[in-house]
């Protein structure tokens, strides 16, 4: 991270810091559904890890991994207008 860093300014404006504010449910309602399937998906392969299936949890982490795209897809048009999302509101609905 440090290395990856290093390569932009030392002084503000930072690129890779936007102003943004968390969004209304309604505004982040896509996003965080991407992100709840992002760890739903996750989850369920830790499980097939730990019971040792590990062709099924390979599965899951690829599914994980598109969502992944999928939602920085959605988080970057958000954060374009100024929205960010909740992603560690701990009130925020667990599935």
């Amino acid at each position: 991270m440090k290395a990856a860093l290093e390569s932009y300014p030392a002084q503000p404006p930072f690129p890779y810091l936007r102003d943004v504010k968390i969004g209304s449910p309604q505004q982040t309602k896509e996003a965080m559904a991407v992100f709840g399937d992002i760890r739903d998906n996750l989850r369920l392969a830790f499980i097939e890890e730990a019971a040792g299936k590990l062709d099924r949890a390979q599965v899951f982490s690829a599914k994980a991994r598109t969502l992944m795209t999928t939602l920085r897809v959605e988080v970057r048009k958000l954060a374009a207008r100024g929205v960010g999302i909740p992603f560690f509101d701990v009130s925020s609905p667990k599935r």
